[in-house]
């Protein structure tokens, strides 16, 4: 979240204060005579103090900046450096005494395990955080971090030390509210891409990481804080402190970042399990979870634009790429589509086609529909057309990079795919040209095209492990000087009147 506004003071804001009652002051654990844990009575007030402490003093503080990891060290330091006799903040709360305990190797709220000098993230806002030591021992005394405590107390009211059990006696919090998603802000294209699901789990289709998916959930007011515990595919991501965006609770991958690409890529597909405990003035309201598939990168494209914008201008690797409906291009526009990133482009039954109303060349201005440069990584899919026949060019230009083709139908003037430079894999689809004619010979013989000098040096490749080819034969291309074959190692050409289709060779058999 990144606005800039303050908790209110909160008193009672954990489940906790509603009820500690020890039945005995001093509580062993079963089969352990020597090892003795005694129960904070006051657990509940220190959590209290202490997490509305973080809240008012930490929580989306300009002194902060952005992008910072801070030890707790760091971030006092920060927050007081120019506080003459500020209080710091302590973060961790007594949670027991200990008595004969030759260590504490681990400890268990809530059903997360913690190991000892295990650190663990608390996000403050504005992409801050606090990580720091989960628990630590002071003069026999236990002490966990305040945010956990409040957290992983609400669902149980006991811990495990050193795998066992010691009661806390502590009620725990009503589960009975529900999140919703909502929406999703805030993203790059300006789009609110489909929730869709159950109110029990999700997915959510978003451009980019830096959008905001909202939730909501019954009788919200904008003095709530909320805490939140994030599971990323399965092992704990974190905590956080969080107010609302309206009535909605915000949820960001990342808010900022330098390296948009990178996060997208390490969040593409994540399934996220997110808690969020509910606390307001007058106490805590609840806790609920939901789980999300995020699916990061869809782009939805529906003119030269957009497509330039999505793979070339503002490109963003890993992005995938949909066309909405076909793009013509002609005398009118201004040039061709372009690819420089790594991404994937679902043609979506649609086509893109170049062409000109009197049926002239285009080719001295757009020489292939989509032109790849150096950084394109491009696969094709959905099974739509690209056709530049009908303006005399190609269906694609490699001056770097690489391209993957699927499926699909491609049809060209001279060529469907050439290659100055970069790599070029066909897997599937349906490949044509209409000059079929070359000194005589109807063979459609540079359907397939690399730039010789590059071909021969190695900086330029086809290789075809399927689809059909009209008039041309790729593991006999003409096109080359002396012929090349393109077809890969383990794959054939099987010919029917004309139409050369690659397969497995045991397929052939």
């Amino acid at each position: 979240m990144t606005k800039s506004k303050k908790f209110k003071k909160l008193v009672l804001v954990v489940p906790m204060t509603v009820a500690l009652v020890l039945s005995a002051g001093l509580l062993t654990a079963c089969g352990d005579k020597e090892a003795k844990f005694t129960a904070n009575k006051n657990l509940a007030t220190a959590t209290n103090a202490e997490v509305s402490a973080i809240a008012d003093k930490a929580y989306n503080n300009s002194k902060l900046g952005n992008k910072t990891t801070y030890t707790l060290d760091q971030l006092n330091e920060a927050l007081n450096s120019d506080v003459e006799g500020a209080q710091s903040l302590a973060y961790y709360v007594e949670v027991g005494t200990l008595k004969n305990f030759k260590d504490v190797k681990n400890i268990e709220l809530g059903g997360q395990k913690f190991t000892k000098e295990q650190k663990v993230a608390v996000s403050i806002g504005n992409s801050n955080f606090i990580s720091d030591n989960v628990y630590k021992v002071v003069d026999n005394k236990l002490y966990v971090a305040a945010p956990v405590v409040s957290f992983e107390t609400t669902s149980t009211g006991f811990i495990k030390i050193n795998d066992k059990k010691y009661d806390l006696a502590l009620n725990p919090a009503n589960s009975d509210l529900t999140l919703t998603l909502k929406s999703v802000t805030g993203g790059k294209n300006d789009v609110a891409p489909a929730i869709e699901g159950s109110d029990v789990a999700y997915t959510a289709k978003i451009a980019d990481a830096r959008e905001m998916i909202l939730m909501d959930y019954e009788g919200a007011e904008a003095t709530d804080l909320v805490l939140t515990r994030k599971v990323l595919n399965g092992t704990l991501n974190g905590y956080g402190l969080t107010n609302l965006d309206g009535n909605s609770i915000g949820f960001y991958a990342t808010n900022y970042t330098d390296d948009l690409n990178k996060v997208n890529s390490k969040y593409q597909g994540a399934t996220w399990d997110y808690s969020a405990y509910v606390i307001g003035e007058e106490g805590a309201k609840g806790i609920a979870n939901v789980k999300f598939g995020v699916t990061y990168g869809t782009h939805h494209v529906t003119d030269r634009a957009s497509f330039n914008d999505a793979l070339y201008w503002e490109a963003e690797e890993g992005s995938y790429v949909v066309l909405e409906n076909d793009i013509v291009l002609d005398e009118n526009t201004p040039g061709g589509l372009y690819c420089q990133t790594k991404a994937t482009l679902d043609l979506n039954g649609h086509s893109i086609i170049v062409k000109t109303t009197d049926g002239s060349s285009l080719a001295e201005k757009v020489q292939a529909a989509i032109t790849l440069y150096e950084g394109a990584d491009l696969t094709i899919v959905g099974n739509g057309t690209i056709d530049g026949s009908e303006a005399d060019v190609f269906s694609f230009t490699l001056d770097g990079g690489k391209l993957t083709i699927k499926d699909g139908t491609y049809k060209g003037s001279t060529h469907t795919v050439y290659v100055i430079k970069g790599e070029a894999t066909i897997l599937d689809g349906n490949f044509s040209v209409v000059d079929n004619e070359w000194e005589g010979e109807k063979n459609g013989q540079f359907l397939l095209n690399l730039l010789d000098a590059n071909g021969q040096n190695g900086t330029a490749s086809i290789v075809v492990k399927g689809g059909s080819f009209e008039n041309y034969d790729p593991s006999h291309s003409k096109s080359e000087n002396p012929e090349a074959n393109f077809v890969a190692e383990g794959f054939t050409v099987v010919a029917n009147n004309n139409v050369y289709t690659v397969v497995p060779v045991t397929n052939a058999e």
